[in-house]
């Protein structure tokens, strides 16, 4: 897990405060600013958006998408074997649904549930 000043994602604290006008990056700064993410992973092509540290690990990818595809899980799945986590979490625009692969559980969680019951 990293922060780094040479990550080429960079936060404002507050998604109000953000100037883009891109979707994605928007949704990921939300994420970030509810969460208080500090960390994200990457790895030889591999990514995880953020990674919470809690009472215990957990791995949050955000997908701008209504359908998460398989290939969308890549970086969580990654990430999971090489820390023996077996639970994932994915913030997307789509119905809440859990998927079982690799031995990994990973919950794919709607925006709007997200930030109303505060699930991760």
């Amino acid at each position: 897990m990293s922060t780094s000043r040479k990550n080429r994602k960079a936060y404002p604290l507050h998604p109000s405060l953000s100037l883009s006008k891109d979707e994605d990056m928007n949704l990921e700064c939300l994420v970030r600013s509810e969460t208080n993410a500090e960390y994200y992973w990457r790895q030889q092509g591999y990514e995880v958006d953020f990674v919470l540290k809690n009472e215990q690990v957990i791995p949050v990818e955000v997908k701008n998408k209504d359908r998460v595809a398989e290939r969308d899980l890549k970086g969580l799945l990654k990430f999971c074997a090489i820390a023996g986590i077996n639970e994932g979490f994915v913030v997307s625009r789509g119905d809440e649904k859990s998927i079982a692969a690799d031995g990994v559980r990973i919950e794919i969680v709607p925006v709007t549930k997200f930030f109303i019951t505060k699930i991760i």
